[in-house]
C-alpha cells in the first residue's frame, strides 16, 4: 500500500515532524512510560527527558469541561490549530497545540458559551479572551503541572503571536458582524482557505 508521506524533517526540540503531500505535516513526540509509577517523560533533542504527562492534561480536560461542552470546545481547538497551521511559515515558531488547547479550554470555561449562537460567535469570544490574557502575561501554566509554562515562545515569537491574534480577531469581528451567512463565510475563508471554501 502507498501513502502520501514525503519524509521526516529535521528533529525539533520536543518532536519529529512527518511531512505529507499537499503541505501537511504531523508533529510526533516521543514519551517514556514508567508503568509502575504511571508517570511519563518527554524526550528532548538535547538528550534529556522532560516531565510531561499528556494523560494528566486529558484528565484535566475532562474535568474542566462537562460532556455536553466538550464537542463544541474541541471544534474551537481544531479551528485554532488550523489557523496556526495556515498562518505560520516554516521558518516561524507557531504556538504549540497544547498551548492553544489549554488557552481555549480555560477561555471556554470563563464564558457563558450557551448564550453564544454558533461556533463563529464562540470562536470570536474565545479569541478575545486569549488575546486579552496573553497581552497581560505570556506565562500559561500547565494546569496538570503548575511548574511548567506551556508558552515556550521567546519574546519575538510571542510578539508575533499577538500580532497574528490581532489579525485573526479583526477577521472574526468582521465575520460575526456580517448580516448574511454568505458574506460571513467569505470573510471566514480569509482565515481558513483552502479548508473553508464558500
Amino acid at each position: 500500500p502507498t501513502n502520501d508521506g514525503e519524509g521526516v524533517g529535521e528533529p525539533k526540540p520536543r518532536c519529529s515532524r512527518i511531512h505529507f503531500n499537499d503541505d501537511f505535516h504531523i508533529d510526533v513526540p516521543c514519551y517514556h512510560l514508567d508503568g509502575d509509577r504511571d508517570a511519563r517523560a518527554l524526550a528532548v533533542a538535547d538528550g534529556s527527558w522532560e516531565e510531561s504527562d499528556p494523560k494528566a492534561i486529558y484528565t484535566w480536560w475532562k474535568e474542566t469541561l462537562d460532556g455536553a461542552a466538550r464537542p463544541r470546545a474541541r471544534r474551537i481547538v481544531r479551528y485554532l490549530k488550523m489557523w496556526a497551521a495556515l498562518h505560520y511559515a516554516d521558518d516561524e515558531t507557531p504556538p504549540s497545540s497544547i498551548l492553544l488547547t489549554v488557552l481555549a479550554a480555560e477561555a471556554f470555561r470563563e464564558l457563558e458559551a450557551q448564550a453564544l449562537n454558533g461556533d463563529d460567535e464562540l470562536l470570536h469570544a474565545i479569541l478575545t479572551q486569549i488575546r486579552s490574557r496573553l497581552g497581560g502575561l505570556s506565562v500559561v501554566p500547565n494546569p496538570a503541572n503548575k511548574r511548567e509554562n506551556l508558552n515556550r515562545l521567546d519574546d519575538a515569537a510571542n510578539a508575533l503571536l499577538l500580532d497574528r491574534l490581532d489579525a485573526f480577531l479583526h477577521v472574526s469581528s468582521r465575520a460575526t458582524a456580517s448580516t448574511s451567512k454568505a458574506a460571513a463565510a467569505e470573510i471566514w475563508a480569509e482565515i481558513f482557505r483552502p479548508f473553508f471554501e464558500i
